[in-house]
């Protein structure tokens, strides 16, 4: 039988030919990436040699001879799924980097949410067009952050609503405050708004 060595060996070989690029992850960091990622926990329940690796590992249990009987197709199925999941987590690790980056900015965590409070800037304050522009912005995140608050005195409204923003009647040289729930997301969207409302939305008079 050939050894685990030889087949990882064949795994990069191979994979140097495949269309989504090179896989260099060994077979066990491979299982354990996959293990620790949720998404997966479902598909390596079985009693396959798979799912028995994977079960094996986590409880610390010597996984060498199921490895041994590893078909090349199984241990090519182990670092497809590794390298979707460290793509992933390399993205995750990317927005945490940008979110800690700009916690500085005027950023500040309140109750598990993050907020921002800044100056309304342009002449006519957040009439119609700057309301629009606002979200605009709120909507490239729609499916990351589900609420976005803005307060002005003892008023709010929905971040994705062009009514509701009017309806703040946010004229200029007057504060508001925006609250979003805290994720990954999170910062980089208050650091986007700020740009728009520091700008005083990009209107002319403003300029």
């Amino acid at each position: 039988m050939k050894t685990i060595d030889n087949k990882i060996d064949k795994i990069s070989i191979s994979a140097e030919r495949m269309p989504d690029g090179k896989i260099d992850l060994g077979i066990h960091e491979v299982i354990k990436n996959i293990g620790e990622d949720a998404t997966y926990h479902e598909k390596l329940k079985s009693d396959s040699r798979l799912g028995r690796a994977f079960r094996a590992l986590h409880k610390g249990e010597n996984v060498e001879n199921i490895l041994k009987e590893m078909t090349l197709s199984e241990m090519m199925e182990y670092a497809n799924y590794a390298n979707m999941i460290k793509s992933k987590k390399s993205s995750t690790s990317e927005q945490k980097d940008y979110q800690n980056q700009h916690y500085h900015n005027g950023i500040y965590s309140e109750n598990g949410s993050l907020c921002v409070e800044l100056e309304i800037k342009n002449n006519l304050g957040l009439h119609a067009r700057p309301s629009a522009e606002f979200t605009n912005i709120a909507k490239k995140y729609e499916n990351k952050i589900e609420k976005i608050t803005v307060y002005k005195d003892n008023l709010k409204a929905n971040g994705y609503s062009i009514m509701g923003l009017m309806t703040l009647a946010a004229e200029k040289g007057s504060r508001i405050k925006i609250e979003v729930e805290r994720n990954s997301y999170s910062a980089q969207f208050l650091a986007e708004i700020s740009k728009l409302v520091e700008s005083g939305f990009g209107e002319n008079q403003y300029l």
